[in-house]
Order: C-alpha cells, then structure tokens, then sequence
C-alpha cells in the first residue's frame, strides 16, 4: 500500500504546477563571442604528420579496405536474395488476387 506523502511527491514529478507558466520566464540575454567561429583546417594536421607513419597506414587501410569489400559483396547479395524472395511473393499475390476475381 502506498503511502498518502508518496503520491503526492510522484504527482509533482509527473505534472508541473499549474500556477507557472513559461511565459513568466525571460530569456537569459547570449553572449556573443568576440571572435568568430573558425572551421578545424584538416590539411594543418595531415602536413604535420611524417611520411613514415602514412606508409604504415596504408598498408593496415589495404586490409581493412579489402575486408570492407568482402563484407559489402555480402551484404549485397543478401540484398540481392531478400529482394528476389520479395518479387516472387508479389507475383504469387498478384496471381491469387487474379484468381479470385
């Protein structure tokens, strides 16, 4: 059995009082910053970085790519399944549906 307090406190959780409004709120004023926003320059950080460490990268994203590529073919021939699975079940209800007329 739940206690009188108790459902009073779950009341207040689930619905705000009535007597506030939104409107009897104002707006906090923003504060613009004295510089303007400036985009990251990706080309800074990719000059900085040594061409050993590129090299080395290349080889692991060739893996990493050729293993993407599998998984795509997959994927595209379970797409490629489903959607014949799909064609054949609308023909059988198209067939059904010109049998009974």
């Amino acid at each position: 059995m739940v206690k009188h307090s108790n459902k009073l406190k779950r009341a207040d959780r689930r619905a705000p009082d009535p007597g506030v409004n939104v409107d009897d709120f104002e707006p906090t004023p923003t504060i613009k910053p004295s510089e303007p926003y400036k985009s990251f320059q990706h080309n800074q950080q990719q000059s900085s970085s040594s061409s050993k460490k590129k090299s080395g990268l290349n080889v692991t994203t060739a893996v990493l790519g050729k293993t993407a590529r599998i998984k795509k073919a997959k994927a595209i021939e379970r797409a490629d399944k489903t959607n014949q699975k799909f064609v054949i079940n609308k023909a059988k209800a198209e067939r059904k549906k010109l049998m009974k007329s």
